[in-house]
């Protein structure tokens, strides 16, 4: 099926995109970057645990897009090694 070939890269960018934007512009939205400011952490810190949250995210989007590709994948074709 070369048209499921196109449509599978499609979510994971998307899945990592959303709470990558959602990470940078909530704490300006809400209020809290002030508070992170004047915290005793400097910003490198800060924004590193905000990139080890998204590179979890992205670990977690990647599992389940690998997840139903592969349920997608034996539910049309089945589950049976190779043959020639």
């Amino acid at each position: 099926m070369a048209s499921t070939a196109f449509i599978e890269p499609l979510p994971l960018p998307i899945m990592v995109a959303l709470p990558a934007a959602a990470i940078a512009s909530s704490d300006r939205e809400w209020g809290t970057l002030r508070y992170l400011y004047v915290a005793p952490v400097s910003r490198a810190r800060l924004l590193a645990a905000k990139l080890a949250a998204l590179a979890v995210v992205t670990a977690i989007a990647t599992l389940c897009v690998l997840t139903a590709g592969l349920l997608a994948g034996v539910a049309v074709y089945g589950w049976h090694p190779f043959r020639r």
